[in-house]
């Protein structure tokens, strides 16, 4: 691993990193922020909520917090990126920008290829991060909060502009409008009878479709979210038995018994596990 910068900046606002490292395979993960990747070298596979976007250098990758999201080297190569992570509790105190950002379903409009990040400025953006967080100036912390703000901006513009008007979203299909309910709501005790309701659709047939079409159950879907969920707060300094009740789950043997199913240990061996500090667990997750 070569040429680390790591930073997090003002508390539940802002992590930095510029990292190079050989390629490698990240699983389903989420973060509880959002994240902007990118893509200095390297080329690779990058799946958001089921859909697969080829990167290459030049590229930029946006998801959301709670966005499910993985990426793998189909063959060895330098992997070299720059990634900005920004907490909702910044983009609270800009509610038109917040509102734009939920405007972008999950799985869509993830990928801004590099001529529109060129056309953007955007290169120009994580230049000054990477300087301002290298040498760290006592202005640092504003100044790189200046350039999130900015990013945002500039990335719901893209959404507006270029890509949600060049209609390369859907917004209609009933296993995206499925992603979108899950996605409001896998945090409660949520039941395949209300998606249903929802949908006005017949559940067995909710079911089907959604295996069909993203390869995994409904029911495997919602879980995984689940525990990518609790894995986040477990990691931030949450206790298992006080953090299980957050992710959708009634009570804590259930919770226990997802947990170990799908992250291959219990809450409490992860637990012992996390001994990274929150803020830089936040800037090493990639």
């Amino acid at each position: 691993m070569q040429d680390i910068v790591i930073r997090a900046g003002k508390k539940d606002f802002w992590a930095y990193s510029h990292r190079t490292t050989d390629g490698y395979t990240f699983n389903s993960h989420m973060h509880v922020c959002y994240e902007f990747l990118y893509i200095t070298e390297g080329h690779f596979l990058y799946t958001v909520e089921g859909t697969d976007y080829s990167l290459s250098p030049g590229d930029m990758i946006v998801t959301a917090p709670n966005e499910l999201h993985s990426f793998s080297f189909p063959e060895k190569c330098r992997y070299q990126r720059q990634f900005l992570h920004i907490y909702p509790r910044l983009i609270e105190n800009f509610p038109e920008q917040a509102h734009q950002l939920l405007l972008r379903p999950h799985g869509k409009g993830n990928l801004i290829p590099a001529v529109l990040v060129d056309k953007y400025k955007i290169p120009y953006i994580f230049s000054e991060l990477d300087d301002y967080c290298t040498h760290k100036p006592p202005e640092t912390d504003v100044m790189v909060l200046t350039f999130a703000l900015q990013l945002i901006v500039k990335y719901t513009s893209i959404l507006r502009n270029e890509i949600i008007l060049d209609n390369k979203i859907r917004l209609n299909s009933n296993t995206e409008r499925i992603r979108e309910y899950v996605g409001r709501h896998f945090t409660s005790p949520m039941t395949l009878d209300e998606i249903a309701d929802y949908m006005f659709l017949d559940k067995s047939y909710i079911c089907r479709l959604f295996k069909h079409e993203t390869g995994m159950t409904l029911k495997n879907y919602i879980n995984l979210r689940r525990i990518i969920l609790a894995k986040n707060l477990i990691q931030a300094g949450g206790k298992p038995t006080a953090v299980y009740n957050e992710c959708g789950f009634d009570n804590y043997s259930t919770f226990w018994r997802c947990f170990q199913k799908y992250a291959g240990s219990t809450p409490e061996q992860f637990q012992r596990t996390c001994v990274v500090p929150k803020q830089s667990s936040a800037a090493q997750a990639k």
